[in-house]
């Protein structure tokens, strides 16, 4: 016992006591202070130690909680609990060899601990060896039957022996202990997506984010089942899920767009708009619309936070965009009228102002225009309303008066415009004029494809949509059963990152989340999408990037260096692609990691078609040509013309610099992958495989080829995409890594 320095000094088991008490009611800050001062009077007390590394782990310092608990154990060998949450620390920080060590210490110490021989049959589990792993969860079951995790852990081995059967009955004996073992709900949901029964994934989702609402790994997998399905009818627990995800910012919404439309359109009056077709609303119905539609909060957030890759529901919004506009003289701003009317001014300009419009429709808005214009030269303030429907079909800092509407007091839901359609460009073009130049731009085309993103930076959008930890490389890449081990190869501690042609910044974003400790360069030709990327960066908080105008053809190597650089969907976009991947290759490290995305030729073939419609009728380049392309297309795919039919299911169809980009691009490049396989012998890289998000694809390649060799082998991905078109409907994305050059480093 610790000797006390005063009289009337409490007790250590009394202080010891107390601490406890602090940390079970997650008072951790107490119980870490009280922890500290038993040490300060006894370094060496076992107890202090332990759960002063417990504090630790709990605040996610794995090591600082291995330290603390190992010096713990050291003084007390026979304290199986802190052998046990030594091996906790351990399976955090991925030692998984000295985690099942220690687990086996605490069995070994107390031959009835159920939880040591759960943890090892967890630990198991991720060494592979699920036979033992069975053993020891089954042994911990015969322990304590009570015990949740031990079924669960018991489910898992049987699912990834693919005895999906004995799965579920294990993670329902685990539900059946406890009824609030989150982890086995979102385990079920995992089994039933392997048997194909996506609406009981679905419903395992909703129960495990149920019991655990905080658990962000719930909800990306409930985000990931939605994407494959529809729905006939929409309750109200769904449209509360639906609601739920579409407000996180941590989940990307292009995903979801399908399934949240599929509900909306049960919505009473959704569903009545969208059989009127084209026919015109008459003023009263149009106000009833307009106060329906702004009690929708899921269609209100879906419009006010993306495009919506829906044809039939752009349909719907146009008519509703028309009916408001010609009859804005009877309605009245308030809240029948604000939020429908704020949430179609949001949409239209995420969109560019892509929806159709007719001429009498130019005619009004011009009028409404140039009468917000009188107002505002007479020194009044405008109704906020009309700023609102003008909002809807021109972005508002193309006016010269634009400036003096942020000088104005807004209600809200105004001034959410005003912020999105005069401050944010504002910024933009700030950012834009200080971006640094890296490089000349001398090229013809860079010059053409460099003006094509000031008039029209792509993509435009709004949410970071990035959940990951930091990770290594090496464990990124593991991530996709598509690509090889890469072997030996360990990332630099703080890898240099090069994204070459960044666009606006959502990748660059993403890549600045991803790699744990990485700096990286993004660059672009357009000053205004770098612009654009520079003002979503500070408004998420990045400070690892460094934005740069440059062409990638003109990028020196005597400066520069890079151990991982990404080039998705540019290369193609130049006049000689082997030119420009040549001088990524001059940059990167030898032994250093690509990765590259180029469009494919038989995966792009409604794209190549609707192209060949373009040239043939010769729609302008601009907001107007671009608008009746679009048009014809849909008509078209109305008329039943299954390519085009296709064609609408791009989420660029739906945006006017997605369209731009997509079917009117001033230079395009298409490839097979013998072209691709004969790019890297010439450029003296290995290929390490597809990055595929979609794991259907991979798993039908699988059945093609289920050999290991046919993963790296183009020749077989070749004679597969033959076989199925669709397979790299978007692009090709792999990773290929330059080799060591002749002095072996």
């Amino acid at each position: 016992m610790v000797s006390e320095s005063y009289p009337g000094k409490p007790t250590l088991a009394t202080r010891l006591q107390q601490a406890l008490s602090h940390h079970a009611a997650g008072e951790l800050s107490q119980a870490h202070s009280l922890y500290r001062s038993i040490l300060e009077d006894d370094a060496k007390q076992p107890d202090a130690l332990h759960l002063l590394g417990m504090i630790a782990h709990q605040r996610g310092d794995y090591e600082e909680a291995a330290k603390l608990i190992l010096k713990a154990v050291q003084q007390a060998p026979d304290y199986a609990e802190a052998h046990l949450n030594l091996g906790n620390a351990f399976k955090a920080l991925n030692n998984n060899a000295k985690a099942i060590n220690s687990f086996r210490t605490a069995a070994h110490l107390k031959p009835d601990f159920a939880e040591a021989y759960c943890n090892i049959g967890n630990a198991l589990i991720d060494d592979g060896d699920l036979d033992e792993a069975l053993a020891c969860c089954e042994k911990a079951i015969a322990l304590n039957p009570k015990l949740g995790d031990a079924y669960n852990n018991l489910g898992n081995a049987y699912r990834l022996k693919g005895q999906f059967e004995e799965a579920l009955s294990a993670y329902q004996n685990a539900i059946s202990v406890e009824p609030n073992h989150a982890n086995s709900h979102f385990n079920m949901g995992l089994t039933y997506r392997e048997l194909g029964n996506l609406d009981a994934e679905f419903a395992s989702y909703r129960r495990a984010i149920q019991h655990a609402p905080h658990n962000d790994i719930f909800w990306d997998a409930l985000a990931l089942s939605l994407e494959m399905l529809s729905f006939s009818d929409a309750d109200a627990d769904l449209w509360q899920d639906l609601n739920a995800l579409i407000s996180r910012q941590s989940i990307q919404i292009e995903p979801l767009i399908r399934p949240i439309v599929s509900a909306i359109s049960h919505h009473p009056v959704c569903a009545e708009m969208l059989v009127l077709q084209d026919k015109c609303l008459s003023g009263s119905k149009t106000r009833s619309v307009v106060a329906a539609l702004s009690d929708n909060l899921l269609l209100l957030r879906l419009m006010s936070s993306s495009i919506i890759n829906d044809a039939a529901m752009e349909r719907m919004l146009t008519q509703l965009r028309r009916a408001i506009l010609m009859e804005h003289d009877t309605l009245v701003s308030g809240p029948d009228t604000l939020p429908f009317t704020t949430a179609m001014a949001l949409h239209c300009f995420i969109n560019e102002y892509v929806f159709a419009e007719t001429k009498m429709e130019l005619e009004a808005i011009n009028l409404l225009g140039a009468k917000i214009d009188a107002c505002i030269s007479e020194g009044h303030q405008p109704d906020g309303l009309l700023i609102l429907i003008l909002a809807s079909y021109r972005p508002l800092y193309t006016y010269a008066w634009a400036k003096l509407l942020a000088e104005m007091k807004w209600n809200a839901a105004v001034g959410q415009i005003i912020r999105q359609q005069v401050e944010e460009p504002l910024e933009e073009q700030k950012f834009a004029n200080e971006v640094p130049s890296l490089t000349p731009i001398e090229d013809n085309i860079s010059h053409a494809v460099r003006d094509q993103y000031e008039r029209n930076p792509y993509p435009r959008w709004s949410r970071e949509g990035v959940n990951n930890e930091p990770m290594e490389i090496e464990e990124y890449l593991r991530n996709f059963p598509t690509l090889i081990d890469i072997g030996n190869y360990t990332s630099p501690k703080e890898p240099s990152v090069l994204i070459a042609g960044c666009g606006t910044g959502q990748h660059a974003l993403a890549a600045a989340r991803r790699y744990n400790g990485a700096s990286l360069t993004a660059i672009d030709l357009s000053r205004h999408s770098l612009g654009y990327a520079k003002r979503m960066s500070q408004k998420f908080g990045f400070k690892n990037i460094t934005f740069q105008q440059a062409d990638i053809l003109e990028l020196d190597d005597s400066i520069l260096a890079f151990d991982i650089i990404e080039c998705s969907g540019v290369l193609h976009h130049m006049a000689d692609p082997e030119a420009g991947w040549r001088s990524l290759v001059a940059v990167l490290r030898p032994q250093g990691l690509m990765k590259v995305a180029l469009y494919s030729e038989i995966g792009r073939h409604q794209v190549i078609r609707a192209q060949a419609m373009v040239a043939k009728h010769k729609y302008g380049v601009t907001p107007e040509g671009i608008r009746q392309c679009r048009q014809d297309i849909i008509d078209a795919a109305k008329c039943g013309d299954a390519g085009f039919t296709e064609l609408l299911n791009f989420n660029d169809f739906y945006s006017l610099s997605g369209c731009r980009d997509l079917l009117f691009h001033v230079q395009e490049h298409r490839f097979n992958l013998l072209q691709v396989e004969k790019f890297l012998i010439s450029l003296d890289l290995e290929f390490l495989g597809f990055e595929i998000g979609q794991p259907h694809i991979a798993e039908q390649f699988k059945e093609f080829n289920p050999t290991p060799e046919a993963w790296t082998s183009l020749q077989e991905w070749h004679t597969f995409e033959q076989q199925n078109p669709d397979a790299f409907i978007a692009m090709y994305q792999f990773w290929c890594q330059k080799k060591k050059n002749l002095s072996g480093n």
